[in-house]
């Protein structure tokens, strides 16, 4: 046995090995995939555990669920065969508790999959049951959704005009939870959230999407994907890589194909950015200026679907931690008074989107505003991110200078002159817009 009563990587394997029914199989397939070598020396034991553990979970006969209440025996198999039955992808390496996780959404409970298993030695009938409850509860929504889309996109009153929409907060506690809230409720064709990224940053981003949609539902249109970008990125990476592949060509056509195969591949991928949280992107999605009239149509057609807000999964799996560093920035004045929460991050990357969708960059009154004021006044009435050496040389200062503002609007108890200015510019605009 290894420390503290947990199993040494030998017993991992064998473990492993035990679910896998083939222990030298378990063995060679566990050195390679997770260590890149043999498993050798005492100083790397502890290492090596943890590694298991992590990909695999708990080795242990005995898996605790449900934040520790109910025990189970341990099939480790169980989670992953119910995933496969309900058409569940799970990342490589996924533990069992990623497993359950995922289930959840499909409305799987750990408890009673595990009890119904005990009981009937047959998990089939328990299947059947939840799929059956599933398609009951999804054809008594879609008998509903006619009586209730007028609430959701906006009903008219008595008097002809257009009434906001309103949603229900968000309250789910895990990511496919969050998902299938926006999927459902917020109707955001694609979301999906990778594994590390913290739940309640998620549901922060839901409910920030639900408050702004409320606002402004125009922006509803043009979201058409949220979530995390490690999660989405394979799927925008497919969509880009044959028009990238057909321009370099164009534009390089003494490259071999190799080459040029290579290029498309490396660029159609989209890399995390330092200590990014979050961002913004209309269907443009990086694309290139010498794109010609046709790739450009190509591009916008092909990454339209992938429009949307996004988290950065590396930055956002400690949802104190992110607090913490929203504070910090909040006081010394990078960002703006009273934005020291997630949702002010959100709220942030929705001011971009307002901004994009209403035109607000082009409003003659905020123009002006912006125009009018010097740095030292933005910095010391706003914040000093929009005044940033890398954002002005972007030519980005009016963009963040309008999303800072939305923010400190929305999450500032009393908000300040310039952030109380754009703000209610862009209610004015929105509400015109709506008539």
């Amino acid at each position: 046995m290894g420390l503290d009563g947990e199993k040494s990587p030998t017993e991992a394997i064998l473990a492993y090995g035990r679910v896998m029914k083939d222990t030298e199989r378990a063995r060679k397939e566990y050195i390679e995939r997770y260590l890149g070598k043999p498993v050798t020396g005492n100083a790397k034991m502890a290492r090596d555990r943890y590694i298991f553990r992590m990909t695999h979970g708990d080795a242990n006969e005995d898996e605790e669920r449900d934040g520790g209440e109910v025990k189970h025996g341990g099939n480790t198999r169980l989670p992953y065969g119910l995933c496969e039955e309900f058409g569940i992808k799970l990342p490589e390496g996924a533990s069992p508790k990623q497993a359950w996780e995922a289930l959840e959404g499909k409305g799987v409970s750990a408890t009673d999959a595990y009890k119904a298993l005990k009981e009937d030695k047959n998990i089939k009938p328990y299947v059947d049951k939840v799929k059956k409850e599933t398609q009951n509860k999804s054809t008594a929504n879609k008998a509903s959704e006619g009586a209730s889309e007028d609430d959701k996109d906006g009903s008219k009153n008595e008097s002809g005009k257009t009434e906001k929409p309103h949603y229900a907060p968000c309250t789910a506690a895990t990511n496919s939870g969050v998902t299938d809230y926006i999927k459902n409720e917020l109707k955001v064709p694609n979301c999906s959230f990778g594994w590390n990224v913290d739940a309640r940053v998620s549901k922060t981003m839901a409910n920030s999407l639900a408050d702004n949609f409320a606002r402004a539902p125009k922006i509803k249109d043009k979201i058409q994907c949220c979530g995390s970008l490690l999660a989405i990125r394979e799927e925008i990476r497919a969509a880009k890589k044959p028009i990238l592949l057909k321009f370099v060509k164009r534009a390089l056509p003494s490259k071999p194909d190799w080459w040029c195969e290579e290029w498309a591949n490396r660029n159609a991928l989209i890399r995390q950015k330092g200590r990014r949280w979050a961002f913004y992107t209309d269907e443009s999605f990086g694309g290139y200026k010498q794109f010609n009239d046709e790739e450009k149509k190509e591009w916008a057609e092909a990454l339209r679907p992938f429009a949307g807000i996004y988290v950065e999964d590396s930055n956002t799996g400690n949802y104190a931690s992110l607090e913490h560093d929203a504070r910090i920035e909040s006081n010394n004045g990078f960002h703006p008074k009273g934005c020291d929460t997630i949702k002010s991050i959100m709220d942030h990357e929705v001011g971009h989107l307002i901004d994009h969708t209403y035109g607000i960059s082009k409003n003659p009154e905020i123009r002006k505003l912006y125009n009018s004021l010097s740095k030292a006044q933005i910095e010391t009435g706003l914040s000093s991110y929009p005044t940033s050496p890398q954002v002005l040389k972007n030519g980005q200062g009016l963009s963040e200078f309008i999303a800072e503002a939305w923010s400190e609007y929305l999450n500032n108890t009393e908000p300040r002159e310039i952030a109380k200015q754009v703000g209610d510019i862009i209610t004015e605009v929105i509400k015109n817009d709506e008539g």
